[in-house]
């Protein structure tokens, strides 16, 4: 009797076991059911009721996840795309980050439970973290790092543009000791992602986007300049992406003010190596004359120009650096007081820098004057030519009516050109010309 007491109490536990794993099974397949029910029913209605309906399927499913136990990608799916339903009618950003909160909470359960869900991709898990009633920045970080290591992951314009401010965001967050290596991904990221950018054809108002960021960051060479080795070290093998990664980081030394640094030149012969094209050479002639040596620069300025150039804007911009250079040459040369090579150099200048050109000889003449002749009448002819030259550099557009004035009060006297017979002309010995006595 008592053995059939304890099996009847058995089979009466096992189908009341039955009964309500039964009952589990109808309330998860009545909640897919109704999720599924919504959904049709939205397409029927107005944006409004549509909206309404999409949010019931949303609870459905959410029911179903918590009635059936595992989620699994398929079901993954349907809440992502119910979630999308929602966010393109839902206007209020705090309701439509609750409907995100619960995303998140899908997500950690299965990572609770073991559950791999490829449907709910890396980069949009770091978008739930971002969007959330309470963004944990932190969280999203960790995502998109593992984002951009999974072998399905495609970048884009948003994806990268969203993972460097949602960096920054942590780096302005943060306590002065964690901004420090906060800063350090910063520049790092920076030129990993300018590359990336070029690699898969990026639009330019992504570089823009993400200078701006590092721009707040960063502010000095010495910020930027350690990290220039890893990135030598590391450029593309692809020429084009490769050229146009120096040439970034070439403007971007340039924009910080560090083109007088050893790395600047080793950039500038990086690009020299694997393209010797009018910009590197251009680029290189630059450098060389921020370094005082206007020789070279002058030799990179004359290579540039023999190259076959099609652009006529470039060709004057050449003619104009080498003009300019000419011009400083002659400066130097006066300045450093050889004014005989200041002279013949600013006489044959051409172009736009002609006037100055004269002008400058004009003064190395004068500069000579008390050295030039055997008499005092001989030296002080020597002015005649120097405003001789001057009126040249005038009608060339040159600054000169104070110079010429001042010269004429240094000219010869009546008296002393009495004294020689009233000469018409003068040879100067210094100059090999015949100057008229007016």
């Amino acid at each position: 009797m008592k053995r059939l007491a304890l099996f009847t109490a058995f089979i009466f536990g096992f189908y009341l076991t039955l009964s309500a794993q039964d009952d589990v099974a109808k309330q998860c397949k009545k909640a897919k059911y109704d999720a599924q029910q919504s959904r049709l029913k939205a397409k029927e209605f107005d944006k409004k009721l549509a909206l309404t309906l999409y949010k019931n399927e949303f609870t459905f499913l959410l029911k179903a996840e918590s009635v059936c136990g595992t989620y699994n990608n398929n079901g993954v799916k349907l809440l992502l795309r119910s979630y999308t339903s929602i966010k393109k009618l839902e206007k209020d950003k705090p309701t439509m980050s609750k409907y995100t909160d619960s995303i998140i909470g899908v997500f950690e359960r299965a990572l609770t439970r073991g559950i791999k869900l490829d449907s709910m991709s890396y980069g949009l898990r770091a978008q739930w973290y971002i969007r959330g009633s309470n963004p944990n920045y932190a969280k999203a970080d960790e995502q998109f790092q593992i984002a951009q290591k999974w072998s399905k992951f495609k970048p884009s314009d948003y994806k990268t543009s969203t993972y460097y401010k949602n960096l920054y965001t942590l780096y302005v967050k943060s306590d002065p000791a964690g901004k420090v290596g906060f800063k350090k991904r910063l520049i790092s990221e920076y030129f990993r992602l300018s590359r990336l950018i070029n690699e898969k054809g990026l639009k330019p108002k992504t570089q823009v986007y993400i200078t701006k960021m590092f721009n707040n960051v960063v502010r000095t060479c010495d910020d930027i300049l350690p990290e220039l080795g890893g990135y030598l070290s590391s450029l593309p093998q692809n020429v084009e992406v490769k050229i146009a990664s120096v040439n970034n980081f070439i403007d971007l030394l340039d924009a910080k003010k560090c083109s007088r640094t050893p790395e600047y030149e080793i950039l500038i012969d990086t690009l020299l190596r694997i393209d010797r094209s009018v910009n590197s050479v251009l680029a290189k002639s630059k450098l060389l004359h921020a370094k005082g040596k206007n020789g070279e620069a002058m030799k990179m300025l004359k290579e540039a120009k023999s190259m076959q150039i099609t652009d006529s804007v470039l060709v004057k911009k050449i003619n104009d650096k080498i003009a300019s250079l000419q011009l400083e040459n002659v400066r130097i040369s006066f300045n450093k007081k050889n004014y005989k090579k200041a002279f013949s150099s600013g006489k044959a200048l051409t172009g736009k820098y002609r006037g100055e050109g004269l002008k400058i000889a004009g003064k190395s003449v004068a500069a000579m004057a008390n050295s030039c002749g055997a008499s005092t009448f001989d030296r002080k002819c020597n002015y005649y030519y120097a405003i001789q030259v001057l009126e040249k550099a005038k009608s060339s557009g040159a600054s000169v009516s104070d110079l010429i004035n001042k010269y004429q009060a240094l000219l010869p006297t009546a008296d002393e050109k009495f004294d020689k017979g009233n000469p018409k002309t003068w040879k100067l010995s210094c100059w090999g010309v015949e100057v008229s006595l007016y």
